[in-house]
């Protein structure tokens, strides 16, 4: 039945002169140590903003390969980590893929810090903002939590970066949740939605994840902002809410790339598919053999009038994320009590301030 509904039979099949998002590891070295992050701090003793050289990574994304993808056809270059702006070769990355699709950059932000208070809004800085299209920086709540999680201080000097970039860079706030922090993250969604500053959040995978009224609750505090959405798992394919009934794109019209030059269906899930030196027909095809496997309904959702659009939402997260739908709930105009803060909910706003905020889907996580 889910086959019969999709657009058509070539609809889980790759093309990568059709892709949405290629997802890019550069490298896997940070300048920091958050807690629950495995990412190892590069060889490098200078560590600061734009100096490291490759040398200084255990691998690292060659010109070569950004040369091989620049073939391809996309809409978005989402540039992850580790941390971006540690290596002296991520100017030149994001000026050949600038003007090829849109580039978007996580960052935390540190070094960027580092390098205002050193040099002001310089030259180098600015050139290196002109080739982003959008520049994502995590917080994880307040500062308490922020702190806890990212160090001493990230807090504040993450404030200092959205102060002083916020009028010359697109830029959101990225933000993990959890049961412990979920007072926090809302108070700092506020913070910042009162900054005009929009937000996107994702559950910390090293945290249990939350029950299934819990997360349902969240999700409609979450709605009442203007400026916030849940990219993991997105309840609009869980609430029905995406006409386009588009779930996940992991694999047929997004894949992500290791420093490597293996690929792998998303940021998520590192099942190495294919290579980037074998020839496009091989990748297109290894990629649409693994959505054949992967795009099947888990047991409980057969029979949920969402199935058709969601599919089991995120291939991944699917796995130990549960949906806030589950047990019959949906997204109703009411009064809800998330947390001890008493939101009013109303369905057609929500609806209205999701087409008002397409602009945050970056990366295929919302499946918009």
């Amino acid at each position: 039945m889910v086959r019969s509904l999709l657009k058509s039979d070539n609809y889980l099949e790759l093309n990568l002169d059709r892709l949405s998002d290629v997802v890019i590891y550069p490298y896997f070295e940070c300048n920091l140590r958050c807690k629950g992050c495995l990412v190892n701090p590069p060889r490098s003793e200078e560590v600061s903003f734009l100096k490291c050289s490759p040398l200084d990574f255990r691998e690292h994304i060659e010109p070569y390969q950004i040369e091989r993808m620049l073939s391809w056809r996309v809409k978005n270059w989402v540039i992850l980590g580790g941390e971006p702006f540690l290596s002296n070769y991520t100017p030149v990355m994001l000026s050949k893929l600038s003007g090829n699709g849109r580039v978007i950059v996580y960052t935390n932000a540190t070094l960027i810090y580092e390098h205002l208070k050193e040099h002001g809004f310089d030259s180098l800085l600015e050139d290196v903002l002109n080739h982003i299209d959008r520049l994502i920086i995590s917080l994880e709540g307040g500062r308490d939590w922020t702190e806890y999680i990212r160090g001493k201080g990230v807090y504040d000097k993450v404030h200092y970066v959205l102060d002083h970039i916020v009028d010359k860079v697109d830029v959101v706030v990225r933000m993990g949740y959890f049961e412990d922090n979920l007072q926090s993250v809302l108070g700092e969604i506020q913070r910042l939605n009162e900054e005009k500053i929009p937000v996107i959040l994702f559950p910390r995978i090293d945290h249990p994840p939350l029950d299934v009224n819990t997360m349902y609750y969240f999700y409609n505090a979450v709605a009442s902002f203007d400026m916030a959405d849940i990219l993991l798992p997105s309840y609009k394919n869980f609430l029905g809410l995406n006409p386009e009934g588009v779930s996940c794109p992991a694999g047929w019209a997004k894949v992500c790339v290791l420093p490597d030059g293996y690929l792998i269906p998303c940021q998520w899930n590192f099942v190495k598919i294919a290579h980037l030196d074998w020839r496009d027909e091989d990748i297109e095809y290894a990629f649409t053999k693994w959505c054949q496997h992967a795009f099947k309904l888990r047991p409980e959702c057969i029979g949920c009038k969402y199935a058709y659009r969601c599919r089991g939402s995120c291939r991944v997260a699917r796995d130990y994320l549960e949906c806030p739908v589950r047990y019959g709930g949906k997204l109703v105009d009411n009064i809800v009590n998330v947390l001890g803060e008493v939101r009013e909910v109303n369905r057609s706003k929500v609806i209205a301030r999701m087409k008002k905020i397409e602009g945050l889907i970056v990366h295929g996580c919302s499946a918009g």
